[in-house]
């Protein structure tokens, strides 16, 4: 029996390793839905400042255009990490998770998958791959990538929004917004641009729809997660037999 679960154990690893290395995989050109083509649209909305309460503070959500977009992910960022020092210490609840999306050129070129894309607390970096040649580099247009901050106290919104993974093609409507808080002088805008850069040029979307339109690298990401438990079941057996085992219950000697 515990040759079997240590047979288990090492296929388990090694699917386990094999497959976070292929779970984040970007599709190629001919997997994205011809949506994901099209620039976001943003429209002039004639909805007014309203609030919303989440974990026991008050926000001031203050729209300042409708949005809509299609996008793939290249990179997330949550909120509730242990690291995010930020969130916490401005009680921001409401910006749930930051996710970094390409669309448009960026998507007609394929050039997305020649790059790697790195969320921070606030910001996405993208930066090409080692060797990629110089020729390759033109293709990118920084106004086919957006950073976006997404608010929400929708629960079936909210889980949504925190489902989605690097690789997935995703479908999101809300406000393009500014917001604050009722616990001090917090508040945090929006960029209403593609075209700028640097500090604000992120958007601030509190959401109204968020739909996974298409995963990416299911079998991978199932595989991940199953030999993840199956390593532990594993090991726990193992366990078990080591410790009712004669040797480690052998009478101490007199």
């Amino acid at each position: 029996m515990k040759k079997i679960i240590k047979a288990v154990l090492f296929i388990s690893i090694v699917v386990f390793f094999v497959s976070f290395f292929q779970k984040d995989n970007f599709p190629n050109k001919k997997e994205i839905l011809k949506e994901l083509c099209q620039n976001p649209v943003q429209t002039e909305t004639n909805k007014a400042s309203f609030e919303k309460e989440k974990g026991g503070i008050i926000y001031t959500i203050n729209p300042l255009y409708d949005y809509e977009l299609y996008g793939l992910v290249v990179s997330c960022h949550h909120s509730a990490s242990w690291w995010d020092y930020y969130h916490k210490k401005w009680d921001d609840f409401i910006n749930i998770k930051d996710i970094c999306v390409v669309f448009g050129d960026n998507i007609e070129s394929e050039v997305y998958s020649e790059m790697e894309f790195k969320s921070g607390s606030w910001t996405c970096y993208p930066e090409f791959k080692s060797g990629t040649p110089e020729k390759i580099w033109s293709k990118y247009q920084n106004s086919c990538m957006s950073n976006n901050h997404l608010l929400s106290c929708d629960k079936e919104i909210s889980k949504a929004i925190i489902n989605a993974e690097k690789g997935d093609q995703i479908y999101l409507k809300g406000h393009l917004a500014e917001y604050s808080h009722s616990e001090g002088s917090f508040r945090r805008g929006s960029s209403v641009s593609r075209e700028d850069t640097r500090n604000g040029a992120c958007e601030t979307i509190y959401v109204l729809d968020f739909q996974i339109i298409k995963k990416a690298n299911p079998f991978w990401r199932f595989a991940f997660s199953f030999t993840k438990y199956l390593i532990i079941g594993c090991l726990a057996l193992l366990a078990i037999f080591f410790f009712k085992s004669p040797i480690y219950n052998r009478p101490a000697e007199k």
